[in-house]
């Protein structure tokens, strides 16, 4: 329902900031 897919946006979000952070620091 609404909550499991809130929790793969969150999810997605967080993965993304992740990687752009490693990008960003080389």
């Amino acid at each position: 329902g609404r909550t499991a897919l809130w929790d793969a946006i969150l999810l997605l979000c967080h993965r993304i900031k992740v990687g752009y952070g490693s990008v960003v620091r080389g």
